[in-house]
């Protein structure tokens, strides 16, 4: 929101828009008496003809189609250096690995993350679908390396 600090603290309900490649999104960012706050919803505008005006001119609008939402933008937050070194080893290593043994291998040398550390970046990267982890195997996500369904 722009303008005067104490605005936001009248309203009652604020809804940002986002548009990103992956799709357009209205956030539900402030809401007073009512449940719906984090609510997400994906939308995609689609052209439709309304008629010709008087001098056939084609006549246009907009109808919002609901769509899933698409994944929450870190806003240009930069990856920790635990999250880059994790990428960088399981890009070199070229496949997945066993969770715990990355997490150990990560946190082998005492000067740079603890277990925890490691553990707890692995858990973040899980959630946001950076990683992804089946019966233990932790490995990157298809659109992580860039391929796209």
């Amino acid at each position: 929101m722009r303008g005067w600090s104490g605005m936001r603290a009248a309203i009652d309900t604020e809804i940002e828009i986002t548009e990103t490649e992956a799709g357009r999104c209205a956030e539900v960012t402030k809401q007073r008496d009512l449940d719906g706050k984090g609510d997400r919803y994906g939308f995609r505008l689609e052209v439709v003809r309304i008629g010709i005006n008087r001098w056939h001119a084609e006549r246009t609008s907009y109808v919002v189609v609901s769509i899933d939402a698409p994944p929450k933008a870190t806003k240009g937050k930069k990856p920790s250096a635990i999250a880059g070194a994790i990428e960088v080893y399981l890009r070199q290593r070229g496949s997945g690995m066993k969770r715990s043994e990355l997490q150990k291998v990560l946190s082998n040398d005492p000067y740079r993350w603890n277990y925890g550390s490691v553990r707890n970046e692995l858990g973040r990267m899980l959630e946001s679908k950076t990683l992804l982890m089946t019966a233990g195997v932790v490995a990157w996500a298809l659109a992580s390396w860039g391929v796209h369904e």
